[in-house]
């Protein structure tokens, strides 16, 4: 498969994409009547499947005969939206930031700002996280890690900056 990212993708490519995502498979049906339920000028079938079928070609998807029918084949993504939104950000880290992650967190925070809420959802993916690699920790080690259930997840200081009033 050819290491293609999102942001090559044109907005049909995209919008294409999501649909085989969100239902987990699809038929150029399926996808046409999708993108046309809500369009101003709707696209025709020739159109959508020139358009997977190019998506296939550069490795973002893969057809097999439907299970209902087989004249008609069923569209799957050749991998996963989270995985595909990861290798994107990777690259641009990557590319960008020297492949600092810190770097792209701070960056998104800055640029995007974020509200009290948005912050609470972090740090508690952020303790997540930290638990979750602490009992990893203690289970391939044997030892018994105690977690951080008492301690306090802190964001670094930019992020808290970021929601002070000057």
């Amino acid at each position: 498969m050819t290491e293609q990212e999102l942001n090559t993708l044109g907005t049909q490519q995209r919008r294409m994409l999501e649909i085989v995502w969100q239902k987990n498979g699809a038929t150029v049906q399926e996808v046409l009547d999708e993108l046309n339920a809500n369009a101003d000028s709707p696209l025709a079938y020739t159109t959508v499947l020139a358009t997977m079928q190019k998506l296939e070609k550069a490795g973002w998807l893969t057809h097999e005969p439907s299970p209902k029918n087989n004249r008609i084949y069923l569209y799957r993504a050749t991998r996963s939206r989270s995985g595909a939104i990861g290798d994107s950000l990777r690259n641009f880290a990557e590319t960008f930031l020297g492949g600092s992650k810190t770097l792209l967190f701070q960056h998104f925070v800055d640029d995007v700002g974020l509200n009290e809420e948005e912050l609470e959802e972090i740090r508690k993916m952020i303790k997540k996280t930290a638990d979750s690699r602490r009992q990893f920790a203690a289970d391939a080690s044997g030892e018994d890690i105690p977690s951080e259930s008492a301690a306090v997840c802190r964001l670094p200081s930019a992020v808290s900056n970021t929601t002070k009033k000057p």
